[in-house]
């Protein structure tokens, strides 16, 4: 079935890493049967293919779908043969908590461990491929599944490794207070503003921010007067509906480039429109420390701004100056305790594996001077080649050899020795080692809006050019609003995107 093994294609591309795979719809033959065929793209740059290799997978089901059925794969590459014969089975009375057939995930399962012998590479996410994995976990706490039904589930069918399984199921439990607390109050909403502006553009970055030249420099005053209209619209809405913001989220971009006036403009209008700001978690990102100064400090503690995050994303100067950023080590050391002595702010800090040119020895390095400085949060990123990016551009492929599982797993050993645990994770495409995304707290001081994001059990209200709302009709179900990236665009289109938000804020959670 096309459409079954089409679902597949994430899947595969976690046995190819360094490419892009594209399951093509074209019919081929093979021992008189047909099958899909599979384009190997080495090369990650649509406008050059390069090393293009084609395999073809043909899958035969031996007995009913339903019924633990045996997949004979064979694969074909050229003048290579291989062929398996994949057994599955079903646990009695225990089935996964999901809409996905039963027979499809069964399905994938077949190829993952198919293409596990064939390509000797184990899979600790198993079939697994969304961004959202802990979301499995939290369906089936809400079903009632204890946590040995929740292990056989995520082992059997989704093949997770038993250190994912562990890794998810500590989250969930950290996770689960404030979950509990959005279903007893169904009325908070998180907000999230963007300043799409950044002092230069960093080597991984697909994020929609442009560098502060002079045509956005004139275009910044034009732009805050509408994130201002954005705000007060904002509070018109929460007062209207009685909705409670949990908490405020500035982003980008890098907000911390603007000037200070600037920045004073935005923050006071946060605080006059914003009802209760003062029990609402405020985080504003200040990612690049070289935008940071005293005066600015004062002004996000002014304005009750309580978490703040400056992004060394390495502790190796080689890298700073590859990856395209203009601050060093020392700076950013010294931005990070003049923050910490001027307010007692939750700070955070991120990191990111898979930077170029670095192996074990400098990630390590990174994360043990990271953890010397004991932040409040720590988010260990691996890296992903995103669309839009300088590393997707130039089809950078991270140090080949790298045994990157064994070098996170080392890193996040030193994290828990550092009395650090996990409250949230995501994953994405084309990431380094088929890994993930962790973000790590100290007990007691996670951040809230890192929770509603990625469990999406809040509204979330979008606020400025490239940001999104996303509003809950219901615990499975929810409305993106998708603010236009251009900045220029998004002055013209404010009204429409209130008319939409208005119109569609009227649906509350349903759990």
């Amino acid at each position: 079935d096309a459409k079954i093994l089409k679902s597949c294609q994430a899947l595969i591309a976690a046995f190819f890493p360094g490419s892009k795979v594209i399951i093509e719809a074209e019919r081929a033959k093979l021992a008189g049967e047909e099958c899909l065929s599979l384009n190997r793209d080495r090369e990650l740059n649509n406008s050059k293919i390069v090393n293009n290799s084609k395999i073809v997978l043909q899958i035969e089901s031996v007995g009913q779908l339903e019924c633990n059925p045996v997949f004979q794969i064979c694969l074909v590459s050229g003048d290579r043969h291989f062929s398996k014969e994949i057994p599955t089975k079903t646990i009695p009375d225990l089935f996964p908590p999901v809409k996905e057939p039963l027979s499809q995930l069964l399905l994938k399962r077949a190829v993952s461990e198919f293409l596990s012998a064939y390509t000797g590479l184990e899979n600790p996410w198993g079939i697994l491929t969304g961004m959202r994995p802990g979301k499995l976990v939290t369906k089936m706490e809400e079903l009632g599944y204890n946590q040995d039904s929740q292990f056989k589930i995520l082992k059997e069918y989704y093949l997770l490794s038993p250190s994912k399984i562990r890794l998810l199921q500590a989250i969930n439990r950290r996770q689960q207070p404030y979950i509990r607390q959005y279903k007893e109050n169904k009325k908070q909403v998180a907000i999230y503003l963007a300043i799409p502006f950044c002092p230069s553009r960093c080597f991984y970055c697909s994020f929609p921010s442009h560098s502060l030249t002079s045509h956005y420099r004139d275009l910044l005053p034009s732009y805050l007067e509408a994130l201002q209209q954005d705000i007060k619209f904002t509070a018109e809405i929460l007062k209207n509906k009685e909705l409670k913001v949990s908490s405020i989220y500035v982003g980008g971009g890098t907000p911390t480039v603007l000037e200070c006036k600037e920045l004073e403009v935005l923050l006071s209008t946060l605080q006059e429109e914003i009802p209760d700001l003062q029990h609402v978690e405020f985080t504003v990102e200040a990612g690049r420390p070289d935008t940071l100064d005293k005066e600015k400090l004062n002004i996000l503690k002014q304005y009750g701004v309580n978490r703040l995050s400056i992004n060394p994303q390495t502790m190796q100067e080689k890298t700073l100056k590859t990856i395209g950023r203009s601050h060093g080590i020392e700076e950013f050391r010294d931005k990070f305790w003049e923050a910490r002595g001027l307010a007692d702010w939750v700070i955070n800090t991120d990191l990111i594996i898979g930077l170029p040119g670095e192996g074990p020895n400098e990630i390590l390095d990174s994360i043990a001077q990271v953890v010397e400085l004991n932040p409040d949060n720590l988010t260990v990123h691996a890296l992903a080649l995103k669309r839009g990016s300088l590393a997707w551009e130039n089809s950078y492929v991270p140090t080949a050899g790298q045994d990157w599982p064994k070098i996170h797993q080392e890193a996040q050993g030193m994290i828990f020795a550092a009395g650090y645990v996990p409250y949230y994770l995501y994953r994405q495409k084309y990431i380094v080692g088929n890994l993930e995304n962790i973000g790590y707290c100290l007990p007691g001081q996670e951040c809230r809006y890192n929770i509603e994001i990625i469990e999406e059990i809040s509204n979330v209200i979008g606020l400025g050019a490239g940001a999104s709302s996303k509003l809950l009709k219901n615990y499975s179900r929810h409305e993106n609003i998708y603010n236009p990236l251009d900045v220029k665009l998004y002055i013209e289109r404010l009204p429409e995107i209130h008319k939409q938000i208005k119109n569609n804020i009227d649906y509350e959670p349903e759990y």
